[in-house]
C-alpha cells in the first residue's frame, strides 16, 4: 500500500512541477484510442480519456530523461485493456495518499 502512495505523491509532484503559464491553444483530439484531454498549465503530459479509464503519459520527467512513463488510471470495476502498455495502475477515486 505504501508503494502506491509513493507513486501517487510522485505523480502529483510531477504534475505540479511541470506547471507553467504559457498560452497555447490546443484542441482536444479524438484518437482511435480515446479522447485527448487538453492540459493548459503543464507541459510534457498527455492524457487520453477512455470513459472508465485514462492513460497519462509523462514525457521528459527530468532533464535528459530518455523514457516516457505511462500510468493507467482506472475506476473500480473497469475493464482494463490487455493490449495497452503502461508502467503502473492507479485506482480512482484515490482514497488515501499517505
Amino acid at each position: 500500500m505504501k508503494t502506491i502512495s509513493y507513486k501517487i505523491v510522485l505523480l502529483l509532484s510531477i504534475l505540479f512541477l511541470g506547471c507553467r503559464s504559457e498560452d497555447k491553444k490546443k484542441t482536444p483530439v479524438l484518437t482511435r484510442e480515446g479522447k485527448e484531454i487538453e492540459v493548459k498549465y503543464a507541459s510534457g503530459l498527455k492524457i487520453l480519456d477512455f470513459g472508465d479509464h485514462m492513460i497519462i503519459s509523462v514525457e521528459n520527467p527530468w532533464p535528459n530523461a530518455e523514457r516516457t512513463y505511462r500510468y493507467l488510471l482506472a475506476k473500480k470495476g473497469a475493464d482494463i485493456p490487455q493490449d495497452v502498455e503502461f508502467d503502473d495502475i492507479i485506482k480512482i477515486p484515490v482514497e488515501k495518499i499517505v
